[in-house]
């Protein structure tokens, strides 16, 4: 694991547009890349999982993470972020906050399997094309 570069950009895009779900531009990826923390887990040069967080005084949020559509279920996102946990806490950070949908049981796991515990419930949060569905909150406390 690794702090991102501007060169990774084109991986990251890819990455992102693979995973589709609410997929950010190529721009805001780039805006992430240049204001956010930004880490990427790679292997023999190539990018497979990249995660951005936020962080304002000693609170971060886990903006977003994915891994390689391919390279998924092989416990790369469990690396990538229990490796970007250790950082923030390197960094005297008190807390992690991150949403997920309601239906992505998967992400919930892993969450959960790390720690990090369900807070809040936003109804509705997440447009899709099949109707709505609600962002569970979570919370990591360091």
């Amino acid at each position: 694991m690794r702090k991102a570069l501007l060169s990774d950009l084109a991986d990251i895009v890819n990455i992102e547009q693979q995973a589709g779900f609410n997929a950010c531009s190529e721009n805001q990826l780039k805006n992430s890349l240049h204001n956010h923390l930004v880490w990427v887990l790679v292997e023999d040069a190539k990018l497979l999982a990249f995660a951005i967080f936020q962080s304002v005084l000693d609170q971060s949020e886990l903006l977003n993470i994915v891994v390689k559509k391919e390279r998924q279920g092989r416990g790369l996102g469990r690396e990538l972020l229990q490796g970007c946990l250790a950082q923030l806490q390197l960094q005297q950070m008190a807390t992690c906050l991150l949403e997920v949908g309601r239906e992505n049981v998967g992400a919930q796991k892993l969450y959960s399997d790390l720690g990090f515990i369900q807070i809040a419930v936003r109804k509705n949060y997440y447009q899709l094309a099949s109707g709505y569905q609600d962002a569970l909150i979570y919370q990591y406390h360091f």
